[in-house]
């Protein structure tokens, strides 16, 4: 067997001879294993959708999803969606305002920048215009000059060492082993205005109130996997690997409408 070349591999690597829909799934500090990453999105009376994505999509795609599916069979958007720190990126953000055409809001705290030193100022500590073209740093200095990046993903704004000359907050803004005559980049992102909404929308009585109900998916997810097998695909391929969620979704609204039925909270059916 002869590896291909790196232009000619594709999208995804086969992996199983048996399932040629699975892809690796990593969770947390789990080992990895071939499968589905299955996704749910419910409201505190009934699960509104169920979708299986290929095991090595990540979290951060499962609102997207979501929405695309309730859009497709013709279903009201949600005017919020609540999720954890996965759906707190800013490229998640941006997803979800075009996919719903701006009905849903993405509410999540917004996680750290990927590899930033946490005990050191971030990108969220410094105040960038709606442009990205002017950037004032925690001590008021503020920089005009942006640099587009490799990607055209976002901008650089870089203060250079002259400006940060005498600073106190300069052991807290540049890594000790950085060289004292180097400058400090802050890379604002195309999507960066949707993490300071999102910031500021997590600071409202709203925000702390929608994030604090995000716990009730929980009990949904733990029926599932308990009393529904969902937490192993039964047969191969995304098809199937869909139908069973479906199946499994469609029997916990059942039992929840019958539920409140019986407690007076939802219309029992006409004899």
């Amino acid at each position: 067997m002869t590896e291909r070349p790196a232009n000619d591999r594709g999208t995804h690597r086969l992996a199983s001879a048996v399932d040629r829909d699975a892809t690796f799934r990593k969770h947390d500090d789990s080992p990895a294993v071939l499968g589905t990453n299955a996704v749910i999105s419910t409201t505190a009376t009934r699960i509104r959708a169920c979708v299986a994505l290929t095991g090595s999509t990540p979290d951060s795609a499962a609102p997207a999803a979501v929405l695309q599916q309730q859009r497709e069979a013709g279903r009201p958007l949600p005017e919020h969606l609540v999720m954890d720190q996965a759906g707190g990126w800013g490229k998640t953000r941006a997803q979800v305002d075009a996919v719903s055409e701006g009905q849903t809001a993405m509410v999540a705290w917004v996680p750290s920048s990927g590899g930033s030193d946490p005990h050191r100022l971030s990108v969220a500590d410094f105040r960038v215009d709606a442009e990205r073209r002017c950037c004032t740093c925690p001590n008021g200095v503020v920089r005009t000059k942006a640099y587009q990046h490799g990607e055209g993903a976002g901008v650089f704004l870089r203060f250079l060492a002259s400006q940060c000359a005498g600073c106190p907050l300069w052991s807290q803004c540049r890594d000790p082993e950085a060289s004292p005559k180097g400058h400090r980049s802050v890379y604002i992102s195309d999507d960066h205005s949707y993490l300071r909404a999102g910031s500021a929308c997590n600071q409202t009585p709203e925000g702390r109130a929608l994030l604090g109900g995000r716990w009730q998916v929980e009990p949904t997810i733990a029926w599932l996997v308990r009393y529904q097998g969902c937490r192993r695909a039964r047969r191969g391929g995304q098809v199937a690997a869909q139908c069973q969620p479906y199946q499994a979704c469609a029997m916990r609204n059942l039992l929840l409408w019958l539920s409140r039925g019986r407690r007076g909270l939802a219309p029992r059916p006409a004899a």
